[in-house]
């Protein structure tokens, strides 16, 4: 199949595949359903695992990230460093300015007790759309699929990312419309700085 030739291709096609299976969810279940559905804790362990898995999308992962992409090729380390740095400011803009103060589970469904919110977090109520965690986590993890350039890597980083943006529903502080978009912006941002901002050499030869 040529798409999963294609790192980067492949990476669109598991988003491709991703994003369809959450809408026609989405539009057919409901925004509520969907999200008890994804949401609650499956025990300890879980919590423990999702409130890691939450972390790909903060500052820990950025500087990993830049690491990694320095480190397989320094041509394109400007490119990772300017999709955080677009993706910071592009997030801000989109949760603070363009949807305003859009309501998250927590304020929304605080009287439901079918609610789950993975305490270990710190709980926010408010700039639910787009997942900025989602944003940050498909923005680095797709970069890192370009520059790596292989379909395996292109598999593991975007299942990465997938389970950074369900982590996000997961403990009860986004919905599945808030990650879904935070996806399709990450990778969309990603995409065009690395087909258009042409390799930049930090190593002189």
């Amino acid at each position: 199949m040529k798409i999963l030739k294609s790192p980067i291709l492949t990476f669109w096609f598991l988003l491709t595949l991703v994003e369809i299976l959450g809408l026609f969810s989405f539009f057919f279940w409901g925004k509520l359903d969907c999200f008890f559905f994804l949401n609650g804790s499956k025990g300890s362990i879980f919590d423990i695992l999702f409130f890691l898995l939450t972390s790909l999308g903060e500052w820990p992962f950025i500087l990993f990230a830049l690491f990694l992409a320095f480190k397989k090729n320094p041509d394109f380390f400007i490119h990772i460093a300017l999709a955080f740095i677009l993706n910071g400011i592009l997030s801000f803009i989109l949760k603070h300015w363009v949807f305003g103060p859009i309501p998250r589970p927590p304020m929304l469904l605080e009287q439901n007790p079918e609610l789950f919110v993975n305490t270990m977090l710190k709980v926010s109520y408010w700039n639910s759309f787009p997942s900025g965690h989602t944003f940050t986590a498909f923005a680095g993890f797709s970069m890192l699929a370009f520059i790596f350039h292989s379909t395996k890597k292109s598999v593991l980083f975007f299942s990465l990312a997938l389970l950074a943006g369900y982590s996000r529903i997961y403990n009860g502080m986004h919905f599945l419309e808030d990650v879904l978009f935070g996806a399709f912006l990450g990778t969309s941002l990603s995409y065009i700085i690395y087909k258009f901002v042409p390799p930049i050499s930090l190593i002189k030869q």
